[in-house]
């Protein structure tokens, strides 16, 4: 009912299950799920936590309630719940990818590399830390990640094409700061009655234009993969975790 996205049927489904047993924590976490999706979060969380109080080893109630934290770019929050749903289930990878998505939020890009590799792989690990390190503005980071996958795989297209977007948006900024600064030191300021005798300054601009991205992207960012508790992409799919189709 919830992969057809009959989230009511799927919630009065769960209601049901509860009213003849209250501590069904499969139960719990579904509608939890459900209160989720309907934006209901606080609930959601409520019933995240009363699973685990019921059943600290759920590896379904840890993994949503990470899930609901990144959601919120809670990632210390996420981070820690999803490495206890890892240990509780280490061969899940759509729980492994979750963590290391949060992981790299979190400024933990060396914990994070593993668990990309064990789920997407070498290169791929690489191209996702890179795509969430641009997405956050860390764009001299983010090349280096670009330029290590494509060391250990050149034809990962989407990693080649997105190291080139940061180095033309770096080459930019760049030029206008030059511009700006050449610009400014070719004008004198104009006397004043306080300044009678005019001086030369250089002003270099700390201003950055904006960056546009005008190629169609070859792949989206990276994303949750499927699992009993989101509807996303898995990282065996490829594309997202960095895997072209072409």
């Amino acid at each position: 009912m919830e992969q057809g996205g009959k989230l009511s049927e799927a919630k009065t489904h769960y209601e049901k299950v509860l009213d003849t047993d209250s501590e069904n924590v499969e139960a719990i976490v579904g509608l939890a799920r459900m209160q989720q999706q309907l934006g209901n979060v606080q609930e959601a969380e409520r019933g995240y936590h009363r699973a685990i109080k019921l059943d600290p080893d759920s590896a379904v109630a840890l993994q949503g309630l990470g899930h609901l934290f990144s959601g919120r770019d809670d990632w210390d929050r996420a981070a820690t719940v999803l490495e206890k749903a890892v240990l509780v289930a280490p061969d899940d990878k759509a729980i492994r990818y979750e963590l290391a998505v949060a992981l790299v939020h979190t400024g933990q890009i060396d914990s994070a590399l593993p668990h990309f590799i064990r789920t997407v792989g070498d290169a791929e690990a690489h191209y996702n830390v890179g795509l969430i390190l641009h997405q956050n503005g860390e764009l001299a980071d983010s090349e280096k990640q670009f330029r290590l996958a494509l060391s250990k795989k050149p034809e990962l297209d989407s990693a080649r094409y997105w190291l080139e977007t940061v180095v033309r948006g770096a080459e930019r900024r760049r030029g206008a700061h030059a511009n700006s600064a050449g610009a400014a030191a070719a004008e004198p300021l104009q006397p004043s009655a306080l300044s009678p005798t005019p001086t030369m300054q250089v002003a270099a601009s700390s201003a950055r234009p904006p960056f546009n991205r005008t190629r169609k992207r070859p792949s989206p960012p990276p994303e949750r993969p499927e699992s009993p508790t989101a509807t996303t992409l898995s990282p065996n799919d490829g594309a997202a975790a960095g895997r072209d189709s072409r």
